[in-house]
């Protein structure tokens, strides 16, 4: 054939294609990485790190729970079945965290380090909780106490007024305080007076989305607080009153 008749066809080819592009290798996609090896020692090192995080979340815990423990033992607003109740549950979680703490010790891979980790953490929500309940129940026993002894002194005082009354002594402002004392003291019992009952109530499986409950018995505790704190400045006010009419 006439390579005459042939040009035309390869100028058009050649116009439609460019000639670097038609000879070039064909366009392969870069490929990943792979990740780097992770040394023998660096495994271990992280293993050990895992150990020692997890270890003082467990020995964190537990030193709360005696905590609270000691506490639960000097309620004196609890019934007998219900601080064996509680006390049950804080044996129980320190049994189980014990057991994860030993089972962590004794790990020599990672991802199970990982898991056991991962457990000590998931047990925050009865650990949580009953930190909050035991804590909650000892400081409304502490408030029930100080509302018998404030009432217990605003007794006496009253009966000194009535005393200085008779001998024609001005006691209006002794009788004012007193009156101020009390009123606190009154306002502050329906605060806690109930609060042993409602933490005994509440449940795991309420935390922490019943979280809201916790904290509005914990601003209660507050509340009563104060309250007695207005009573102690009424009753001092009184005492001085008194002092002076002798």
């Amino acid at each position: 054939m006439n390579k005459r008749y042939l040009r035309p066809g390869l100028i058009a080819v050649a116009t439609l294609v460019p000639m670097g592009l038609a000879l070039a290798a064909p366009v392969l996609p870069t490929p990943t990485p792979a990740p780097p090896a992770v040394s023998a020692f660096d495994r271990s090192k992280h293993l050990n790190t895992l150990k020692t995080h997890g270890a003082a979340e467990v020995d964190r815990r537990l030193a709360m729970f005696q905590t609270v423990s000691t506490r639960l033992a000097s309620s004196t607003q609890l019934t007998a079945v219900d601080k064996t109740t509680l006390g049950k549950l804080v044996e129980d979680q320190v049994t189980t965290l014990g057991a994860l703490k030993s089972k962590l010790a004794a790990e020599n891979d990672l991802t199970a380090a990982r898991k056991d980790v991962q457990a000590i953490i998931d047990e925050y929500r009865v650990y949580g909780l009953l930190v909050a309940q035991i804590s909650l129940v000892t400081a409304s026993d502490r408030m029930a106490e100080t509302n018998t002894q404030l009432m217990t002194v605003v007794t006496e005082l009253q009966k000194k007024a009535d005393v200085l009354k008779k001998a024609g002594k001005e006691t209006t402002d002794v009788q004012k305080d007193i009156d101020a004392a009390k009123t606190a003291i009154t306002a502050a019992q329906p605060l806690f007076v109930k609060l042993s009952t409602q933490m005994i109530a509440f449940k795991a499986p309420d935390y922490p989305a019943g979280h809201i409950s916790l904290v509005a018995s914990r601003d209660d505790i507050t509340k009563a607080r104060d309250g007695f704190r207005t009573a102690r400045v009424s009753i001092d006010s009184a005492l001085d009153a008194i002092d002076k009419l002798k």
